[in-house]
C-alpha cells in the first residue's frame, strides 16, 4: 500500500517538476522581452507566467495533500471539493489541529496564542499572496489578459482587473520565492510535527525575507539593470 501511494504522489511531484520547469523557461523569455525593449512580447509572457505561477502553486498543494497518502481519506476528499484559496486555509487548519491531537472545530480557539499567530500568519499570506494571483489565473484562463470582467460579463470588475495588473515578471520571480517558502511551512505543518517545530523559526525567517524583498525591491531598477548588461555587452 505504501508503495502505490509513493507512486501515486510522485505522479503529483512529477507534475509540480514540469510546471516548475516551465515557469523558469518562460521567465527567462520575459527577461529577454525587457532586454530587447518588446512591450507586446512582454505582455504576453508575464499573462503566461502569472498563470504558470498559479500552477504551481496548486501543484504543490496537492503535492502536499497527497503526500504518501498520509492524510486521512475523508478530509483528504472534502479538500478536493473546495476551491484552491480554500483548500490551502483548510490545510492549514488541519496541519494544526494533527499538530495539537485536536478536532477540526477546536481550531483556532483551542490552539494556544503562539500556533494562533502562526495560523493567522498563514492564513495572512494565502489572502494577500495566494488569493490576487489565484484570481488572475483565472481570468486569464477566460481570456481576459487585459481586462477582466464581472461574471455575467456586463461589465468590467474592477478587483479581478487590478489583479491582472500587478503581475510582472519582476513581482512574479519574488512571489515564485515567497511561495516555495510558504509552501514549505504548510508542507511540515501538514507531514511531520518534528520537522515543524525543528524549522518553523529558519523558514517563517525566510519567508519573511521573502516578503521584504517583494516590498521594497525596485522594480524599475531590475528592469533598467536588464537593458543595461545587455546594451553593454558585446553583440556579433
Amino acid at each position: 500500500m505504501r508503495s502505490e501511494s509513493f507512486k501515486l504522489w510522485s505522479k503529483y511531484r512529477e507534475n509540480r517538476d514540469l510546471v516548475d520547469q516551465s515557469f523558469v523557461s518562460v521567465s527567462r523569455l520575459g527577461k529577454d522581452a525587457i532586454r530587447q525593449d518588446d512591450p507586446i512580447a512582454l505582455e504576453a509572457i508575464e499573462s503566461l507566467a502569472t498563470f504558470l505561477l498559479a500552477a504551481y502553486v496548486e501543484s504543490r498543494l496537492n503535492e502536499t495533500i497527497w503526500y504518501y497518502s498520509g492524510m486521512k481519506e475523508v478530509p483528504r476528499a472534502a479538500l478536493m471539493e473546495r476551491t484552491v484559496e480554500e483548500r490551502w486555509y483548510r490545510l492549514i487548519d488541519i496541519g494544526f489541529a494533527k499538530l495539537r491531537g485536536v478536532g477540526l472545530r477546536q481550531i483556532p480557539n483551542g490552539l494556544t496564542f503562539t500556533d494562533r499567530a502562526r495560523r493567522d500568519e498563514l492564513y495572512l499570506v494565502v489572502s494577500e499572496y495566494l488569493s490576487p494571483l489565484i484570481t488572475a489565473r483565472n481570468s486569464i484562463a477566460h481570456g481576459q489578459w487585459k481586462y477582466a470582467f464581472a461574471s455575467d460579463g456586463s461589465t468590467v470588475n474592477p478587483g479581478r482587473t487590478a489583479s491582472l495588473r500587478r503581475y510582472s515578471i519582476w513581482r512574479l520571480i519574488l512571489e515564485k520565492n515567497l511561495i516555495n517558502h510558504f509552501t514549505w511551512l504548510v508542507h511540515d505543518l501538514v507531514v511531520t510535527a518534528r520537522t515543524h517545530e525543528r524549522d518553523f523559526d529558519k523558514r517563517i525567517a525566510d519567508l519573511h525575507s521573502a516578503i521584504y524583498r517583494l516590498r521594497r525591491g525596485d522594480r524599475q531598477q531590475w528592469e533598467d539593470m536588464l537593458r543595461d548588461r545587455y546594451h553593454r555587452r558585446p553583440h556579433a
